[in-house]
């Protein structure tokens, strides 16, 4: 390395709260002898892409869990409304806006290395986007209508069109059949966007489909999806607690 070349690392923040209207204190619920947040942790700092795991976390029961199992924890405001303005706050507080961010949603315990490595991947890959997720296809006819599963429709070249809680696209006048894509919480970008998006008022349509990323779209920013084809579900109410734990044992 020259001494012009700046080495940027890979940092994964994994934003998480005990005060979830659906399903309070969430993050503590038990999988299988684990936490959720521990699933969560244990598998992020499984990549070799990553140079550092943070826990974004405004709860001291989470971080006193969390320290004790080895965890870096960050302590930050409970005014957030939005998962990304949590993000951000840790980012300041450790001064990462260097780096790479990495952000895996704490409701994500099946996530896996492979696919935090793919967002590493694909951050600055050409054709450049200031944000990179990823997408799943829904092969469970009951997620199409859930409004916790976050749909998304993209063109040919994975760029964002929209995205929404409702089951877009439209079937009412296209008969044949239509291949719907979940997002996995997942999303890599660079310190300096997330500077950038930060500075940014909450968008209209992010207001009214409480997804934060939308913020992205609406102020004409890239927002790039990847297909993965990992048996992917997130946790977002008790319901779904039963269906992960039986994938667990299927996934270790």
């Amino acid at each position: 390395m020259t001494p012009t070349e700046v080495f940027i690392k890979n940092i994964v923040i994994i934003p998480v709260r005990l005060s979830s209207s659906r399903f309070p204190n969430k993050p503590l619920i038990l999988l299988n002898g684990k936490t959720m947040i521990e699933h969560t942790w244990s598998r992020s700092i499984k990549s070799k892409l990553v140079d550092e795991v943070l826990i974004a976390t405004p709860d001291k029961k989470i971080r006193n869990l969390m320290e004790s199992l080895g965890a870096n924890v960050v302590m930050t405001s409970h005014k957030h409304e939005m998962c990304m303005d949590r993000v951000n706050e840790a980012v300041k507080k450790t001064k990462n806006y260097s780096n790479n961010i990495i952000v895996v949603q704490g409701d994500e315990p099946l996530i896996n290395a492979k696919l935090i490595n793919k967002v590493i991947n694909n951050i600055s890959k050409k054709p450049k986007s200031e944000m990179v997720s990823l997408v799943k296809k829904i092969t469970d006819q009951s997620e199409e209508t859930n409004p916790n599963r976050v749909k998304v429709v993209f063109n040919k070249d994975g760029f964002v069109h929209y995205i929404s809680r409702e089951k877009i696209p439209s079937l009412k006048k296209f008969k044949s059949v239509i291949d719907y894509y979940k997002l996995i919480c997942v999303y890599g970008l660079s310190g300096s966007f997330l500077k950038k998006y930060s500075k940014l008022k909450i968008s209209y349509h992010e207001k009214i489909e409480s997804i934060d990323i939308l913020r992205v779209i609406d102020n004409n920013y890239k927002l790039k999806v990847i297909e993965v084809f990992d048996d992917l579900y997130n946790i977002d109410t008790r319901a779904d607690v039963p269906i992960v734990k039986k994938m667990l044992n299927q996934n270790n």
